[in-house]
């Protein structure tokens, strides 16, 4: 795995959302945890958009970095 700025990003996005529900479980109790269904499709949505926006991010590095010139190969090539 490269250990690269969008690696950190992540990770800390990840320890933002976790202290979040630890001060929200602080502050409300154990009602945060119940399960409703809008706020279920909320954090689905929030998790997959997040990861698509990731993936994006990672093909266009992919594509402009393209160490071994391979994806330019690829592109360049006429059958």
């Amino acid at each position: 795995m490269k250990l690269s700025t969008l690696c950190y990003l992540y990770w800390g996005a990840s320890l933002m959302w976790m202290v979040d529900a630890v001060f929200a479980y602080l502050e409300v109790g154990p009602i945060y945890f119940e399960a409703l269904c809008e706020n279920a499709m909320n954090d689905a949505m929030l998790g997959i958009s997040a990861v698509v926006l990731g993936l994006l991010i990672w093909l266009v590095q992919l594509f402009l970095c393209d160490p071994e010139g391979k994806m330019k190969a690829m592109l360049l090539k006429k059958e």
